[in-house]
């Protein structure tokens, strides 16, 4: 896989590299592993269990009005 990196992107990640002391390919690797493993994380957390629906207008000002009430 190629990242194209812009000259201050790349300066970023040299220093970064010699901070951390690891190349800067590891360290694109690393972060790449970590927004997936986030990604895959978040997605099994979301399971909808029925589809949304809309409620018609009548029920949204009743149900809007009982909560006025309260």
């Amino acid at each position: 896989m190629n990242v194209d990196l812009d000259f201050e992107q790349l300066a970023e990640l040299e220093l970064i590299s010699l901070h951390a002391g690891k190349p800067p390919a590891q360290l694109l690797m690393e972060a790449a592993q970590l927004v997936l493993n986030r990604d895959a994380h978040l997605s099994d957390m979301y399971h909808p269990s029925e589809p949304q629906r809309f409620l018609p207008e009548e029920d949204m000002e009743l149900r809007l009005a009982q909560l006025l009430r309260r």
